[in-house]
């Protein structure tokens, strides 16, 4: 089916059928009749009747076009009749060819007629399911874009996506080259358009904000995809921005003459419905982190009790030292040195701490998950005492960490550990060892965290990240759950599995470099 390139939302209509196109038809026929009947005796004057059949296509349906036919066919006749009086020979034979031709030339104009009225029933069907679609629904002609790509390909480009890069103006100037042609009343109400004109007159306007929906739809183009979708924004008539999940479609058929069909859908609300759920899952992960926290009190204890002990110890060495006559001033200023030094420690652990129990946006920064893991380590060391567990790592520092907010990727391992050691205290007559490693892999980084305890189970291990579920008796079951939640935001994804003798391991993956 060729594509409906009507701005204005026709359809094709057949000429009307005027008085004059009527005339004209029976004046020729009546011509042609007089000419075969009393001049003609050796030209086949009657085959110009095939003049008058398809001039009646014009005027008249499938049902007059065998009618005029007929009428052609019987006239034939009638001035074969009058004239040679049933002689055969070569009367006979242009007589058979006039009616063979007017026959053919029948049929022809009756399959063209039933052929254009068909067209012209799919074309209705077409322009009904295009208006009264509930989806924004618009034509749109890339021919004068694609003679942009071809003159790029002709210039010696090869890698578009590094010459866009590098010559920005080509998507604002493919951006002026793509012309709408017609929209659906779904995409006027949308966008606050009164009528089509207003739309296609304000175009540039709507499609201001769609920078990197541009730069998408001409690395489709230049691939050769048929399809390219993506979110982006479009400006409304009435001066509001809105976010857009299109899908540009280029059929095969229109393809060559850069004929595209955009369905776009109006995705704000979801939008607006996937930040409110994002501040609900902060919120819950930030009362998983005080959570933690509280289970840590020890170890936090520990932590800044270590460097308070440390001042302490330094400050009575240095008053001794003041005390001589003469002091040793080398000595003084080693001991208020290390003071400041464990006075700093203190401060980054009490800092650390304060981070983890604040609730606030995410930030987003390069991750060294080495240094994490380090800087996690110090805060379960004592629940690891505790509960006999040996602590072992395995670190691999290489190349770029991914993105990410440091706090929330804190608490993933914070909560993986924790978990481990939980999973050994009824473990006896076997070591008791957590180990945590880091890995890179191509574009992924990542963590493992492997215990020696009892393992997962069947059951266990189909539901382990299901919210609310728990193998702890004082457990609230959304530890593993907010972990999943905050990995899949990253971009990443967490799983876990049966060690093969004793125990599990949980371990999760990031992007890094271009895919982060």
């Amino acid at each position: 089916m060729t594509p409906p390139h009507s701005a204005a939302g026709g359809e094709p209509r057949p000429w009307p059928a005027t008085p004059v196109r009527i005339a004209t038809a029976v004046a020729l026929a009546a011509a042609i009749f007089i000419f075969d009947t009393f001049r003609a005796e050796t030209f086949t004057v009657a085959v110009l009747y095939v003049v008058v059949i398809m001039l009646s296509m014009t005027f008249t349906g499938t049902r007059g076009v065998l009618i005029v036919g007929g009428a052609c066919g019987g006239l034939t006749l009638l001035s074969y009749g009058l004239v040679h009086h049933g002689a055969v020979g070569g009367a006979l034979a242009r007589c058979a060819v006039s009616l063979s031709a007017i026959a053919i030339t029948t049929t022809l104009a009756v399959r063209s007629l039933q052929s254009t009225e068909a067209l012209r029933a799919r074309e209705r069907r077409y322009r009904t399911i295009f208006d009264s679609a509930g989806a924004m629904l618009w034509e749109e002609d890339w021919s004068q874009v694609l003679s942009l790509l071809q003159s790029l390909r002709t210039q010696g480009v090869r890698d578009l996506a590094r010459h866009l890069a590098d010559n920005p103006h080509i998507i604002d100037e493919a951006s002026s080259k793509a012309r709408l042609i017609d929209a659906n009343e779904a995409t006027l109400k949308v966008l606050a358009a009164p009528d089509k004109a207003s739309l296609l007159a304000a175009q540039d306007e709507v499609r201001q904000a769609a920078t990197n929906a541009f730069s998408e739809i001409l690395q489709a183009l230049w691939e050769g995809r048929d399809q390219v979708q993506a979110d982006t924004f479009l400006n409304t008539l009435d001066g509001r921005r809105i976010a857009v999940h299109f899908v540009l479609t280029f059929p095969a058929e229109g393809r060559e003459q850069g004929w595209a069909m955009g369905s776009i859908f109006d995705v704000s609300e979801r939008n607006r419905a996937q930040e409110a759920l994002m501040e609900a899952q902060s919120a819950l992960a930030h009362v998983s982190r005080v959570t933690a926290l509280g289970e840590l009190t020890a170890s936090i204890a520990h932590e800044v009790n270590q460097p308070l002990a440390a001042i302490v110890t330094n400050g009575q060495a240095t008053l001794r030292f003041l005390d001589l006559d003469p002091p040793p001033l080398d000595e003084v200023r080693e001991g208020v040195r290390q003071s400041v030094a464990d006075a700093d420690r203190a401060s980054a652990v009490v800092a650390r701490l304060r981070a983890l129990a604040r609730k606030s946006p995410r930030q987003t920064e390069p991750v060294d998950l080495g240094v994490l893991v380090e800087e996690t380590v110090r805060l379960v060391e004592r629940q690891c005492s505790q509960n006999q567990v040996t602590m072992a790592l395995d670190l691999a520092h290489e190349g770029p960490g991914p993105l990410g907010d440091r706090i929330e990727l804190q608490q993933v391992l914070l909560n993986l550990m924790l978990n481990g050691v939980h999973a050994m205290e009824a473990v006896e007559g076997r070591e008791r060892r957590l180990t945590v490693s880091t890995w890179r892999r191509d574009d992924r980084a990542g963590v493992s965290v492997t215990d020696t305890g009892v393992g997962l189970g069947s059951d266990g291990a189909m539901r382990l990240f299901d919210a609310f579920y728990t193998t702890r008796p004082d457990g609230l079951g959304m530890g593993l759950s907010i972990c999943r939640s905050i990995v899949e935001t990253h971009g990443g994804r967490i799983w876990a599995g049966d060690n093969p003798e004793h125990g599990a391991t949980f371990s999760f993956e990031l992007p890094v470099g271009e895919r982060a």
